[in-house]
């Protein structure tokens, strides 16, 4: 083709280079997994005859650099891909049969698009973002309005909206403008003399952060909750909004997402937290994506907390839900770009930062996550009983699918396409950033179609300096992709139709223009208006209506919110209800029959949707307390879980959960919001339900899950368990600590204890412990002595009761400790007693167990030597241990040796160095030897199996392959293409490589304790830490001194200790043959 970069500089090229793109090209076809066996050939062709050219013109080409710097000339490793012109743009497109792929608009009618937005009138509003990703400043941003004047379903007129913007990125349509996301503004542009150029501009909210070019305010959509939606981003962001200083407001976004009131211009908070392409499907369930982190969905809990703030640490409410794992494989037509096989080189050598992903591949993997949208099983984009998600990889330049499956309160998201994807490229300039649902049930995708579209900071200097990151900024295309069997239908654009029609079609089969729908009811009905009503940021509107009209339109409404049926009619419930409840008509009345209905497909997802408007319906003050006590018959019926429905009935128990939750808001209601916690728990019984679902109901009604879990009811020890780890942690808050404490120290001594109490002793801080010590009378303490030393150690009662040491008087328990050895205490009971000692910041206990670092197992050592270099306490200590022992220094995990040297100054720094350098030296040597032993070895049954013991033993407590193992680390899945190398650097040196989502972080306490661990979750009090193993540790945000990313991943180094070289080829053939 006329247009490649190869074409165009054919004859200004000099011998080296055309041996340097030789080289390239063979690179390139070394990593493709699934090119088609004629372009493979013609790739070959096509290189023997550069090869050719090349020798011609000399005899004698320079040899490639023995050695990568950061020093080198990369210029003659980098040839650049020209652009393919619109007219030829279709060739290049892989996709799968069934669907239609056209080109609706492509440059010079639009360029650089980043977001896009119909309005009624199904014109386009289209975000172009020319200023990416280095030119905030010289504001090019422009909104374009496209339309399609002669209806052939192509744009043929542009008309610039507004001008003159900086980074924007969002857009929706509102009244007679658009609502503009331009970090750090969200604006009002309106029209208001119908020449499609905004001639008034509003700015409604300030404050959105703008350091991170990828990570700006973004996705805004009309969301079926009567509001408009918006994700944050990694930016964060304190908004400001309001019309006078008397009214001002500040919300902070750090974490969350928002939604707009249109209305009356206000913003509050929602959760949140992923990075790209917010959509919400018929029911308002929130997706996201980040780059790296292809499909995550979220719970919204935000809305509920702003009425009342939550008590306890609430668990991760935003979770990736793809089968196959976050960084899942993808299966690119498009050549890899050559810079990005020289960056993963340098990267793999040390020589430039940043993380090496995909076992050391440059591509292959999901790296450029951004759009998503969520499509019902009745529009016909993937399986005819399942929804589908959609997600674009701009760095793959490809659109792939996932089926969607509810496995309980989150989906589950499976690849649908084998080795392929529902559309790709082969031009890498292909970069669909954002796709959305259009009119007429299809997806337009957004095409900036850019050269090079990766991050500015992920550039090496020595590679950026080579590329133009401008490159393609007179470019863009849009696309549309529409399965064949869907049958356009000619409807009149929504913008001319009555009242009446727009309530008709919020029961459409196009999600579009129900939704749309949905939209222009509000600007029809609501003209100036006041606030009725007001509970923080949530508001009631008035109808600007007369009153006969007001009441005909509530009427319609109620009868389509509580409509039996299935599916087909569960969207349009859910917009009539939360209109509704927007407009202050959601009565009880309402609320009852979709409570009471007949008991048929429809009637969980109606039950779901009752409670969840009851509860913002509480929040805001529309229902009374005398509606609640009138109706508590029908608010006490049972969640059933009929048919196997578990998913159903998990969802149901959390909206009815965060109803009572709400109650809270009526003190006068106490005794019946206590008895709906009693009636949740009853449902849930012995039955293990997510933990999202316990932290509601012990929010709910503490005191009654508290006296469900101390009292005399026989609860399944797994479920009190549950229980008391998400409550222990409020009442030791609370005004009866001490009673708690004292509680859980004689449940826990007691020898006939069970272990749910062991548990919660784990979970005691060392100040509750020793409140609770010094509480107890002087017989009661030495009671509960002599149990422990019946109960400590003895083989007839379990490891964990080891913790009970911290009972004991310092003396005591030191002389207790060095009696131990490997004949009287077992390794597990050492791990045990480590964990407890370190919580308990009992330093000199730990020092006593360092003198037996050379009898434990390589396991225990290394969370003697964490335990250890997490204290200011002991740190020096282990210095000198190791002074002392030189032998004994290398069996220190590299990452602990470097994490040690950094938290040392001075003269200890310097001799940690020098006794821990040889260790670093050795690693690479290891895994060039473990690789080589390998390779020679072949794969047995036996292996096999031996390779699966190993797996369960040693690495299931943080990985998940199939069915067995934890969500602590990366998913293990794709794993038969990685080589024994790759597998090996990963498993003995994990920190060479380290996926920026499993990133260790350090948190240093005020008292010098340093917890080091994945930060799972943070609010404006706490930080939530997964600690390798998989515990769970919830942090005071007061008592933390510095937060720092460590660089190091969660996983420890040192594994080959545990192991012996037979046990690793047989965990290494496990993982491979695990596809």
């Amino acid at each position: 083709m006329e247009s490649t970069a190869l074409s165009r500089q054919r004859s200004t090229w000099p011998p080296s280079q055309f041996v340097q793109w030789f080289s390239y090209v063979i690179e390139t076809l070394n990593n493709a997994s699934s090119m088609p066996q004629l372009s493979l050939s013609l790739c070959i062709l096509f290189s023997c005859v550069l090869l050719q050219l090349a020798q011609a013109q000399t005899s004698a080409p320079p040899p490639a650099p023995r050695f990568d710097s950061v020093d080198l000339d990369y210029s003659s490793q980098l040839p650049r891909f020209g652009p393919v012109q619109p007219a030829a743009a279709l060739e290049t497109f892989e996709v799968l049969p069934g669907f239609r792929w056209e080109m609706v608009a492509s440059e010079p009618l639009v360029f650089d698009p980043v977001a896009l937005a119909f309005d009624a009138s199904e014109r386009l509003f289209v975000v172009e973002m020319s200023g990416y990703s280095e030119q905030p400043d010289e504001n090019r941003g422009i909104i374009a309005l496209l339309e399609d004047t002669d209806r052939d379903g192509k744009f043929d007129r542009r008309t610039e909206y507004a001008t003159g913007l900086s980074w924007p990125t969002a857009v929706w349509p509102w009244r007679d403008g658009v609502l503009v996301a331009h970090a750090p503004l969200i604006s009002w542009f309106r029209d208001t003399d119908g020449d499609g150029k905004s001639d008034v501009r509003q700015d409604w909210f300030t404050g959105f952060g703008r350091n991170n070019v990828q990570g700006l305010v973004n996705s805004l959509c009309w969301s079926p909750r009567a509001e408009i939606a918006g994700a944050t981003s990694s930016s964060g962001g304190n908004v400001d909004f309001g019309e006078s200083a008397t009214d001002r407001r500040t919300v902070n976004l750090r974490g969350r997402d928002f939604a707009i009131d249109p209305v009356l211009q206000l913003l509050s908070k929602r959760s949140g937290g992923g990075q790209h392409g917010l959509c919400e499907n018929d029911i308002g369930e929130r997706f996201v994506t980040s780059n790296s982190n292809h499909l995550q969905q979220i719970v919204e809990l935000e809305s509920a907390l702003q009425c009342e703030p939550a008590g306890l640490p609430i668990p991760s409410f935003r979770r990736s839900i793809a089968v196959d794992g976050p960084q899942a494989e993808v299966f690119r037509s498009s050549p890899v770009e050559p810079w990005r096989t020289v960056r993963t080189r340098l990267r793999k050598k040390g020589i430039v930062p940043g993380p090496v992903e995909g076992g050391g591949r440059a591509s292959g993997y999901f790296t450029g996550a951004t759009g998503t949208c969520f499509l019902n099983s009745q529009l016909g984009y993937g399986h005819s009983d399942q929804a589908t998600a959609l997600v674009c990889d701009v760095g793959s330049n490809l659109i792939h699918r996932k089926s969607m499956e509810r496995t309980g309160l989150f989906w589950e998201a499976d690849r649908i396409d084998h080795a392929s994807e529902l559309v790709r490229s082969r031009d890498t300039w292909f970069r669909p950033v954002q796709l959305v649902l259009g009119p007429h049930s299809a997806v337009f995708v957004a095409d900036m179609y850019r050269e090079t579209i990766e991050h500015p900071k992920s550039l090496p200097p020595v590679i950026k300096k080579h590329l133009d990151l401008t490159s393609g900024r007179d470019r863009g295309r849009i696309y549309r992709l529409v399965p064949k069997s869907q049958l356009g239908a000619d409807s009149p654009t929504l913008n001319t139709l009555s009242l009446n029609q727009l309530v008709d079609a919020l029961a459409s089969s196009d999600p579009w223009r129900r939704r749309m729908a949905s939209q222009l009811i509000v600007e029809k009905v609501t003209g100036t208006l006041q606030r009725s009503r007001s509970s923080s940021n949530q508001s009631t509107w008035i109808s600007s209506l007369p009153e006969h009209e007001s009441l005909a339109l509530r009427t319609r409404l109620e009868s389509m919110a509580t409509t039996a049926g299935g599916s087909e009619n569960e969207a349009s419930r859910v917009l009539a209800s939360h209109l509704l409840l927007r407009f202050g008509w959601y009565a009880f009345e309402v609320a009852g029959k979709q409570l009471g209905g007949i008991a048929e497909v429809s009637y969980h997802s109606r039950q779901r949707l009752a409670y969840d408007c009851l509860a913002a319906a509480v929040c805001s003050r529309q229902i009374s307390p005398a509606d609640i006590r009138k109706n508590m018959g029908l608010i006490l019926l049972p969640v059933e879980n009929e048919g196997g429905q578990q998913h159903a009935w998990q969802a149901l128990l959390m909206s009815k959960a965060m109803f009572a939750r709400a109650l809270r808001s009526f003190p006068e209601l106490d005794a019946e919001r206590l008895q709906v916690c009693r009636a949740l728990i009853a449902e849930m019984g012995s039955r293990t339900v997510d933990p999202l679902i316990c932290w509601a109901i012990a929010e709910a009604g503490p005191s009654v899950v508290r006296d469900t879990v101390l009292g005399d009811v026989e609860l399944d020890p797994k479920v009190q368990s549950l229980w008391l780890e998400w409550l222990l942690p409020a009442w030791l808050a609370g005004p009866h600590a001490d009673q708690f404490s004292r509680l859980v120290v004689t449940q826990a001594s007691d020898v006939r204890t069970r272990q749910v109490w062991l548990d919660a002793w784990a979970q005691l801080p060392p100040e509750a412990t020793q409140r609770a010590i010094a509480s107890l009378s002087p017989e009661m303490l030495a009671t509960c002595r002599q149990r422990v030393l019946k109960t400590i150690g003895a083989e007839e009662y379990p490891d964990t009761a080891v913790s009970l040491v911290t009972l004991l008087p310092a003396v005591e328990r030191d002389r207790w400790i060095a009696s131990r050895n490997l004949v009287n205490f077992s390794q597990s009971k050492w791990s045990v007693l480590i964990a407890t000692l370190r919580r308990s910041q009992m330093h000199n206990s730990l020092v006593s167990v360092l003198e037996k670092f050379d009898s434990l197992s390589p396991t225990v050592r290394r969370q003697l030597a964490t335990a250890c270099v997490s204290s200011v306490q002991t740190r020096s200590r282990l210095v000198e241990y190791f002074v002392a022992h030189r032998d004994q220094a290398s069996r220190l995990p590299i990452d602990l040796a470097n994490q040690l040297i950094d938290s040392l100054i001075g003269v200890e720094r310097e001799s940690a160095i020098e006794l821990f350098r040889e260790s670093t030296r050795q690693r690479q040597s290891l895994v060039d030897d473990y690789t080589q032993f390998a390779e020679e070895q072949s794969v047995t049954p036996e292996r096999l199996e031996k390779g699966r013991q190993v797996f369960s033993q040693l690495c299931a407590a943080c990985h998940r392959l199939g069915a067995i193992g934890n969500d602590v680390g990366p998913p293990l899945r794709q794993l038969g293409a990685k080589s024994y190398g790759q597998l090996i650097t990963a498993i003995l040196d994990p920190s060479r490589e380290v996926d920026p989502r499993y990133e260790s972080f350090q948190v240093l306490l005020i008292d010098g304790t340093v917890y080091s661990g994945l930060l799972t979750d943070e609010t404006d009090s706490h930080l939530t830490l997964r600690l390798a193993g998989g515990s769970r540790v919830i942090v005071d945000r007061n008592e933390i001194e510095q937060v720092k990313s460590s660089g190091q991943s969660l996983m420890p180094s040192g594994f080959e200790q545990q192991i012996d070289r037979d046990q690793m080829l047989s965990l290494l053939s496990f993982l491979q043959q695990s596809q």
